[in-house]
């Protein structure tokens, strides 16, 4: 067939951009506050941390029947719903504990509290209240660029750690549990965790049966799903689509090329449709080469053969 090598190149190219357009629409773009990310702002080196003292499990569902411990929620990109935030506070209730690091401000509403912003500020915090996650620990090694307000100071609210006056580490009791807001989470990433009182602290504050890393909320909602044009137009500027269409163009071309080389397999001949054929054309052979005397064997041999129905 003549447009066969071509169709076969241009049939998997079509299904190399399919399913990297489809892979590239339902994959989310990777957090870079992941645990399992070792980059600069990963959390990675934290989830080891903590791997060394207790029990830690990645959490990439919605939060549900969870077993007592701490829950670590790094950054949410993806807010909470109301009916998850209503089984986590019921679960802190029963004696369990909740660690917020940098919230959202729309996050804030479920706790009666509002963030201020300023300027990016390296600092180290001081304890301001004495508390049993801050023993051992001098100063917190962290930048931040958001603090809490509490100018009204409720009694139910204590101020762990601040900076110049700036609230960046709060305690909230809930029943039996507590939680934990910190306005930054520069304080466990990867290249501030070295620390030694960062890591005594967060040791001493994530701490329990279990720790919970929450990987959930720390990806967007993807709205659009399936293949677009916007989504044709970004197959090749990703790193993996242009590989795997390198990748289809080589085995298309194999396959032409083993095409042209060897042509196209013919099907198998029935034995003795081949024998005869073949005496006949070694009959033909001979004839041509004056071998009068294999042509008298070949024809006495012929004469002796038994008929076909006559074999056993």
């Amino acid at each position: 067939m003549r447009w066969q090598g071509p169709l076969i190149v241009i049939f998997l190219i079509v299904v190399v951009i399919g399913m990297v357009s489809l892979g590239e629409n339902y994959t989310p773009e990777p957090s870079p506050r992941s645990s399992r990310n070792s980059e600069y702002s990963g959390t990675l080196a934290f989830y080891l941390l903590m791997e060394t003292y207790t029990a830690v499990e990645r959490l990439e569902r919605s939060p549900q029947n969870l077993e007592e411990g701490t829950y670590l929620m790094i950054e949410p990109v993806r807010l909470p719903t109301e009916e998850e935030m209503e089984y986590i506070f019921g679960w802190v209730r029963e004696g369990n504990r909740l660690i917020i690091f940098n919230p959202a401000k729309e996050l804030m509403k479920y706790f009666d509290l509002e963030l201020s912003t300023c300027p990016q500020k390296f600092a180290s915090a001081v304890p301001h209240s004495p508390h049993w996650s801050s023993q051992h620990v001098d100063s917190l090694d962290l930048s931040y660029t958001h603090y809490f307000n509490c100018d009204q100071d409720p009694a139910d609210i204590t101020i762990l750690f601040s900076d110049e006056g700036n609230p960046l580490v709060i305690e909230i009791p809930r029943g039996s549990g507590e939680i934990f807001l910190l306005s930054t989470s520069s304080l466990l990433s990867n290249n501030h965790i070295d620390s030694e009182d960062n890591e005594i602290f967060l040791v001493q504050l994530a701490l329990s049966e279990k720790v919970y890393f929450d990987e959930y909320h720390l990806y967007p909602v993807i709205e659009k799903k399936g293949i677009s044009w916007d989504s044709i137009s970004r197959l090749f500027s990703s790193l993996y689509s242009l590989f795997f269409i390198q990748i289809t163009l080589t085995i298309a071309l194999f396959f032409i090329a083993y095409g042209k080389r060897f042509g196209t397999p013919r099907p198998a001949v029935p034995r003795e449709i081949q024998s005869s054929e073949l005496v006949e054309s070694a009959a033909t052979l001979y004839s041509r080469a004056g071998k009068r005397e294999i042509l008298k064997i070949l024809e006495k041999d012929e004469k002796n053969s038994p008929l076909p129905y006559q074999k056993r």
